[in-house]
């Protein structure tokens, strides 16, 4: 739990200390939807009607007009469910409306769930022997909500008084006055409860103690959302992360972050390979999704059994070198990738073929290299690391040809070649590891990936398939994904080694992993995520009838937001990290963010900003130091000049001073003045 939960928690058992009688709102208290917005309930009530053949045009509004209506009418304040649909039968009809109602009690006991943090004060009143009563603005009849409670678990109650039924409210403040008495309450008294007015000032003015519980959607920041299905999704999620203390920043990273994009990916995977006979997910950026579509077999029916099989492009890829022309398979051996900031020796280009260095030692000499570690940086170099490798092809085809013969037995033992055709899936982009599948394999194999770029390889173009872009398109969503990839690829990775090859004991092959990281923190950090996110679709479930037609944007766009945000606290987080970028056995690890100091900045200005375009969060940087340093006559110069137009418009720096509180409120005022 968050530390300001507890806190809270302490707090508002201290107050139910001092008072003999407590009493809890319910709706948005006690008692939490897994909608965002009460109303949607009314949205999902139209599609249940529309599933039963009744098709009303725009039922919601109907419903909100005919609530309103009642209510102009009444002569209480406060209005019951059968006086608003006593207003629909107008319009509909009496067994149609009922009909109707029943539906909406139906969905809202469906949608309802208890608020853990509100239980547990409910709890520890209970075993402090206090009188526990609820009290609500509500038009849900009486007898509704007392089971609700009860099936939520608020199973030992004095009594509960709904507006509704008895005609008083707290908006008016009568309602309270309607519970002294009937309860004879004279001793002291606390309410809880989440509206400022009706909670909280009306109960101070009724002379009770009164605490107000801030509602899971103002503490969660949550805007307005257009569709019925994110309000579903983002709902659950707050309920699960704002009402509780046990969850870590990764864990709810995976919760409110990532776990819609995963599950938007696994529906649309299911929709895929229904009918299919078989499924294969490619480690490690398959693990996640073959987790949940595990979790999904079990509610849908017709999909393949699902198979995780170890892959990696160095495992699959450098073998199906053999099938590749000689000029290619130099290309491939000695491939990296600049852009990302990688780096690689000819040392590590041998480590990845498996070729003993020793033996070579003086062969790469007379190719102008003066030992291993020398770095391919240039053209010319990588040109010279080919005519290495092109000098010992022999040498080189006896190592593929034995990890061949390796990999063919995995699959073999895999059930691989029983299969008529195969279907993989993975992360994605260019679709390598599929290639290398089908050329060693010779069977057909389809892929399904969260995105494929334009330059998938000809021969397998009408074979595979992507759910966020699919060869480059949508081009929106592949700019976006391709530009910061590595932070796509972090949250799909296992919390495994990688795979380097294969070894062969008593006739059974084994994969053989590495953790190339070296970061021991990342594997903890995925594990986080990746529970948070099964324990997400564990809650998304129930609701799978109502997801299950989610628009891909709805699942991106948490992600796409993170990562453009850039706020401090994730950026302090993702300093923590590190990954490595290029295959196999490469030892070459980037940072997620940069970390500097204030006098590192300025001194080193323009090589910062050339070295954090190669973040694997791209354009990340955190400049640290102490108020008096800031304050420095010579620093604030310097940095109001470098944190002008040319900067921070352009990266958007994030500022964080080992010295909060104070500091961290001067710093904001001063980006703020420069940014105007």
């Amino acid at each position: 739990m968050k530390s300001d939960i507890n806190k809270e928690f302490l707090e508002m058992c201290t107050l139910v200390d001092k008072h003999k009688v407590i009493s809890f709102d319910i709706y948005d208290t006690a008692l939490l939807r897994n909608v965002l917005y009460p109303t949607d309930i009314f949205e999902i009530v139209s599609r249940e009607l529309e599933e039963n053949d009744i098709f009303l045009k725009d039922f919601k509004k109907m419903r909100i007009s005919a609530e309103e209506k009642a209510r102009k009418f009444s002569q209480c304040e406060d209005v019951t469910l059968e006086d608003i649909y006593q207003v629909i039968s107008g319009d509909l009809g009496e067994q149609l409306s009922q009909t109707i109602k029943k539906i909406e009690l139906s969905i809202e006991r469906e949608f309802t769930v208890s608020n853990p943090f509100i239980k547990e004060v409910y709890n520890y009143a209970k075993a402090n022997n206090k009188e526990i009563i609820f009290i609500s603005d509500m038009y849900l009849p009486k007898e509704f909500i007392t089971n609700l409670l009860i099936e939520n678990g608020y199973d030992q109650f004095e009594d509960i008084f709904i507006s509704g039924s008895i005609g008083v409210s707290k908006a008016s403040t009568n309602l309270y006055s309607h519970v002294r008495k009937e309860m004879n309450i004279n001793s002291s008294w606390l309410h809880i409860g989440d509206n400022m007015t009706s909670d909280y000032e009306n109960a101070l003015k009724c002379n009770l103690s009164a605490y107000y519980y801030k509602d899971i959607r103002t503490r969660a920041g949550i805007k307005k959302v257009n569709s019925i299905e994110l309000s579903i999704m983002k709902a659950i999620q707050i309920n699960y992360c704002e009402s509780t203390e046990e969850l870590n920043y990764w864990q709810r990273f995976g919760v409110n972050t990532v776990s819609s994009l995963f599950f938007g990916f696994t529906l649309w995977l299911i929709n895929q390979v229904k009918g299919k006979d078989n499924v294969h997910f490619l480690a490690r950026d398959g693990y996640l999704p073959y987790k949940l579509f595990l979790k999904m077999s079990d509610i849908i029916e017709g999909l393949p059994k699902a198979n995780y099989l170890y892959a990696s492009r160095r495992a699959y890829q450098i073998p199906n070198i053999l099938n590749m022309e000689q000029s290619d398979a130099l290309e491939l051996l000695t491939a990296y990738n600049p852009s990302l900031g990688q780096r690689i020796t000819i040392g590590e280009i041998f480590d990845n073929i498996c070729l003993n260095r020793e033996k070579y030692d003086q062969l790469i000499r007379n190719f102008g290299f003066y030992d291993f570690n020398d770095e391919i940086k240039t053209d010319n170099d990588r040109a010279r690391a080919k005519e290495v490798l092109k000098s010992i092809y022999t040498d080189v085809t006896i190592v593929l040809q034995r990890e061949k013969s390796l990999l063919e037995k995995y699959l073999i033992q895999n059930g691989v070649y029983e299969c008529n055709e195969l279907h993989v899936v993975d992360v994605g982009w260019r679709g390598s590891t599929q290639k290398a599948i089908k050329d060693i394999t010779g069977i057909e194999t389809d892929g399904y990936y969260f995105g494929t770029t334009h330059n998938v390889y000809d021969d397998i173009l009408d074979h595979v398939h992507g759910y966020a872009f699919n060869l480059g398109k949508s081009h929106i969503n592949a700019e976006k994904i391709m530009d910061n990839v590595m932070m796509y690829e972090l949250v799909f990775s296992a919390p495994h080694g990688s795979l380097i090859g294969f070894r062969e004991e008593n006739e059974i092959i084994y994969p053989v992993l590495k953790e190339v990281e070296n970061n021991s923190f990342l594997y903890e950090c995925l594990s986080d995520v990746h529970s948070s996110v099964i324990v997400s679709v564990d809650k998304y479930i129930p609701y799978y009838k109502y997801l299950k037609n989610i628009n891909i944007k709805d699942c991106l766009d948490g992600y796409f937001e993170f990562i453009e945000a850039k706020r401090y606290e994730d950026l302090i987080e993702f300093t923590k990290l590190s990954s490595v970028v290029g295959i196999g056995n490469s030892q070459d690890s980037q940072k997620y963010v940069t970390c500097t100091s204030i006098q590192e900045y300025y001194k080193n200005k323009r090589k910062i900003e050339q070295d954090i375009n190669k973040n694997l969060w791209k354009n990340t940087l955190i400049i640290q130091g102490s108020l008096s340093e800031l304050k420095r006559k010579d620093h604030s110069k310097k940095l109001q000049s470098m944190l002008g137009v040319s900067w921070i418009t352009k990266e958007k720096i994030i500022k964080a001073i080992k010295n909060p509180r104070k500091a961290v409120k001067f710093i904001e005022r001063r980006i703020k003045y420069l940014m105007k």
